[in-house]
């Protein structure tokens, strides 16, 4: 996995003592899906995303303490997913201290490097914050959604 500075990336299997601060992240992050009333289950999303060698593929970055301060996700797919477009790089989140260190796009670079070692052509996000980053990092702007969500390719 690679590593910046302040920040170590590793598969979420290989933490599952920070499964619930995981969570937790989540749950902070989108508490519309995770939160009171949301849809989603935060901790069931963690525990499929850390099952090794499978899909949802999670990763996690940890702080020079080892404590987590980010997520991200390979998928088979996402909200806006069209026929066709097989890989998807979703979850990323970051908690809020830890924001503008570089943690967001360590955690893409190991999404897309995962992806390039599974033969992959195109690596798609749906995303409704993190356009710049993926702009930085050479994504194109496929399509828009609704509410500000869009579609971002990467030719691998």
């Amino acid at each position: 996995m690679r590593d910046t500075p302040l920040t170590r990336i590793v598969p979420l299997a290989a933490c599952p003592e920070q499964a619930a601060e995981a969570a937790r992240l989540l749950e902070e992050t989108w508490p519309d899906w995770y939160g009171l009333g949301g849809d989603g289950d935060a901790a069931a999303d963690v525990a499929v995303r850390s099952l090794e060698d499978a899909l949802p593929w999670g990763i996690a970055a940890q702080d020079e303490s080892g404590a987590l301060i980010g997520l991200c996700t390979l998928s088979g797919t996402s909200f806006g997913a069209a026929e066709g477009e097989e890989l998807w790089l979703g979850g990323l989140v970051v908690a809020p201290h830890a924001r503008g260190r570089g943690v967001g796009d360590a955690l893409v670079a190991a999404v897309e490097e995962e992806a390039r070692g599974r033969g992959v052509g195109t690596l798609h996000a749906t995303t409704a914050t993190a356009a710049g980053l993926l702009g930085r990092r050479g994504w194109q702007h496929r399509r828009n959604l609704c509410d500000g969500w869009c579609v971002y390719a990467l030719e691998l």
